[in-house]
């Protein structure tokens, strides 16, 4: 099942990062945190990879549009995407994934992203700012440089308000960053969350960041049913 929707804007977030906007279709419900399929104009089973691709939802369900971020590489698709004119009709998918919020809010969360991913996790923020939800949220936020950082200046300014909500952004390759320096190993989780298996843990970037997360987790004691795991969309 598709939604018709048109491009509003493009904006760029970071080094080679630009967000789209949409106009959100009727009947388009979706949770914080899942994905969606843009088909750009043109789109037929015969050349599925240069008119469709997937990606997580960066907006809220509270908000009038449909946001998704990427970086931009050298393909047909990303081509044709960084091309769209104001207006322009475009198919979106039905929305899935499993990446969504839980609905006990005692839980206490933490988010390990990587990148580009950081994504569904924006959407969840503005959700959860939003309707005022009091979740526990922490995020430990991984980029090599500031340039390079999605969101950046919504992360660091915006939550700040919210008792319940804690950002950590940490560099591997930033000179004079004056917060946390190098990847994010258990010594920064637990720096940042304290008894790592005490947490539900959502880890989202590409498959080998999510692959070393995932095996710091489960080493530090984390049940394999407290990490909640899926392939970004939105890298390639």
């Amino acid at each position: 099942m598709t939604y018709t929707s048109k491009f509003i804007s493009k904006k760029e977030l970071a080094k080679d990062t630009y967000m789209f906007t949409f106009k959100k279709p009727v009947g388009f419900e979706f949770e914080a945190g899942q994905f969606t399929s843009v088909f750009l104009p043109g789109y037929s089973d015969k050349n599925p990879r240069d008119h469709k691709h997937t990606f997580s939802i960066a907006s809220s369900p509270t908000d009038n549009e449909v946001q998704i971020a990427t970086r931009i590489r050298k393909t047909e698709f990303k081509s044709g995407l960084m091309k769209l004119k104001k207006g322009t009709e475009v198919q979106l998918g039905h929305p899935g994934g499993s990446m969504t919020l839980p609905e006990d809010m005692e839980i206490s969360i933490v988010f390990l992203v990587g990148g580009i991913g950081i994504t569904p996790v924006r959407g969840m923020l503005r959700y959860i700012a939003a309707k005022k939800k009091n979740y526990k949220i922490k995020v430990i936020y991984s980029n090599k440089k500031k340039k390079t950082t999605a969101f950046f200046d919504e992360l660091t300014e915006e939550y700040d308000k919210f008792d319940n909500i804690e950002i950590v952004l940490t560099m591997t390759d930033e000179k004079g960053w004056q917060g946390e320096k190098g990847r994010i190993n258990k010594k920064l989780i637990e720096k940042v969350v304290g008894n790592i298996p005490d947490n539900l843990f959502y880890v989202v970037g590409s498959e080998l960041f999510n692959e070393k997360m995932s095996d710091i987790l489960v080493k530090a004691g984390v049940k394999v049913e407290d990490i909640k795991s899926e392939t970004f969309f939105g890298y390639d």
